[in-house]
């Protein structure tokens, strides 16, 4: 199936999408997917206030980040034969809904299914993100056209990307990010002192790993994506060894070494995603809604895996854990680039 719209006032007079719509498809997919981690700077107190166990408040950023897994899987493939502004608003209606939902949750129950929808309806960040690559290069015509994947079928693209990119390294990667996130809001509280807005203060530390985007995709385009990978991958491994240190140097710094490795592995972590997406999208262009499906499956599963195991840890044997657990995971994403080269 194709369709086509049409769309004079998506381009300007150079033939380039409008800066108002810029804005617009920016913002949609910066707070939808926002929600995914509204939940994290306010675990600390949040149990205490449902009256639910630290065990059950570590549920909720994992189940979010599983419904967004499950939403990209089943839901974000529509935008290849669909047209994407009904997908998104829809979408935007059934969020809005399921965070008034979690708002007044009564307890745990409702806001463990709420985090669940949260995350299904957030992934329309990942329609809007194709939606926005597909308008800039038709903006000149005045239509875009949406298309569906030819060539190649979906097992296919299931095993080359899943097995070579996603398993063995982005999956890592996801699995030691959420662990940290997901568990840094308990600790602060428990260990610091710190509200929920300390918390949310290191969410703007992490926020400069976005600078990575930028950077890694000018350097993909020189020197190729299969060496950002690399050197993501080991300023990522590099950065949450550097959390060991917590605990061994003077408590006035102890802060700031976290803010310091948070800024590095999200660099990192944002640099290897850029690289990794440009070789994904290079397996078959037409098909972008089924590969962005199919590659950010398999990162959030490894951020619901990473939350999970991350209370898990934390409950078990402390914030130690936590770093042992994050350092283990970026390691193995670090070897899986080093001794298997992936081909697009």
């Amino acid at each position: 199936m194709t369709s086509s719209y049409s769309s004079p006032a998506l381009a300007n007079s150079s033939g380039l999408l409008s800066p108002g719509l810029v804005l617009l498809l920016a913002s949609g997919a910066g707070f939808s997917v926002a929600t995914l981690y509204y939940s994290q700077p306010i675990l600390g107190v949040l149990g205490a206030e449902i009256q639910a166990s630290e065990g059950a408040v570590g549920m909720v950023p994992m189940l979010t980040q599983l419904g967004y897994a499950f939403g990209i899987l089943l839901l974000a493939p529509l935008g290849d034969r669909y047209d994407r502004r009904g997908i998104i608003l829809a979408k935007a209606v059934l969020l809005m809904l399921a965070l008034l939902l979690g708002s007044i949750a009564p307890g745990v129950g409702t806001l463990l299914a709420a985090s669940l929808v949260i995350g299904l309806a957030a992934t329309l960040a990942q329609d809007i993100v194709p939606a926005a690559a597909t308008l800039a290069p038709e903006s000149q015509r005045g239509r875009v056209v949406g298309t569906v994947m030819t060539g190649l079928l979906l097992g296919i693209l299931l095993s080359r990307v899943m097995s070579g990119l996603i398993a063995e390294q982005l999956g890592w990667r996801a699995v030691a990010f959420s662990a940290f996130w997901s568990t840094l809001a308990v600790m602060l509280h428990a260990d610091f002192g710190l509200g929920s807005a300390a918390a949310g203060a290191f969410g703007l530390a992490g926020a400069a790993g976005a600078l990575a985007a930028p950077l890694a995709g000018r350097l993909a385009d020189r020197r190729g994506p299969e060496r950002v990978t690399r050197l993501g991958a080991a300023l990522t491994a590099a950065s949450f060894a550097a959390l060991g240190l917590v605990g061994v140097v003077p408590p006035e710094i102890q802060l700031g070494v976290i803010v310091v490795a948070a800024i590095g592995f999200d660099f990192g972590i944002q640099a290897t995603l850029v690289a990794h997406q440009t070789i994904v999208y290079g397996i078959d262009p037409p098909a972008r809604s089924r590969l962005n499906a199919v590659l950010f499956t398999g990162v959030f599963v490894g951020m619901a895996t990473g939350a999970g195991l991350g209370s898990l840890a934390l409950g078990q044997w402390g914030w130690n854990g936590v770093v042992v657990l994050a350092t283990l995971a970026s390691i193995g994403a670090l070897a899986a680039r080093l001794v298997r080269r992936v081909a697009p």
